[in-house]
């Protein structure tokens, strides 16, 4: 059984946060960039260095976290999610007073070959609280930690990367209707998950 990783939203909030700032390399930890004056921060956080990677959607469900992210330089998703996952934890640890790891063994990673493969998998993403039946899949757009609502929305987030996917669409609707349209079955396969993957 997999535990929670967040308890708050507060904590949710963070973590999402460390999702954005740690896209580009040679940033100071996020805890000091956050206790810096709030002038500091917005001088540090315009002075773009060399990105990692493209976030292209992601979700933070109660107890993991999906991505699809573009890497775009050697190494760039290992060290992305190596440094996300360890300044979370080290928050964690701080915020609870606990000790020891937050995430259970190596993050999991599939190359996506295919323009379909990348729709379906930004689908896969989106729908995951639907499946879980945090919320109902008419107001899934109201989960907060998922970057869905940058892509059923008109305004366009800086820092995910929308356009990948909704290239292959005519707009926030039909790709709403795209994801309603396997609700029922990631329902289905969602239930039999522990069989198709490993734990």
């Amino acid at each position: 059984m997999k535990l929670p990783i967040v308890r708050s939203k507060y904590d949710c909030a963070r973590f999402v946060q460390g999702l954005e700032y740690y896209r580009v390399s040679g940033r100071k930890k996020l805890s000091e960039y956050l206790n810096e004056k709030k002038s500091n921060r917005e001088e540090t956080v315009s002075e773009e260095g060399n990105e990692l990677v493209e976030i292209l959607a992601y979700v933070l469900m109660p107890n993991h976290y999906h991505l699809m992210i573009r890497q775009l330089v050697e190494e760039g998703i290992s060290t992305y999610v190596r440094i996300v996952a360890n300044s979370y934890a080290h928050y964690m640890n701080k915020r609870y007073d606990r000790g020891g790891a937050l995430f259970q063994g190596n993050f999991k990673a599939v190359e996506v070959n295919s323009d379909e493969q990348l729709i379906h998998l930004s689908r896969y993403i989106h729908l995951n609280p639907v499946v879980a039946g945090i919320v109902h899949e008419k107001e899934m757009e109201e989960y907060p930690w998922s970057s869905l609502v940058w892509f059923l929305d008109s305004r366009r987030s800086s820092w995910v990367k929308v356009s990948e996917v909704m290239g292959f669409f005519r707009g926030s609707r039909e790709y709403r209707e795209f994801l309603e349209d396997q609700v029922g079955y990631s329902r289905e396969m969602g239930k039999i998950g522990y069989l198709l993957l490993d734990e």
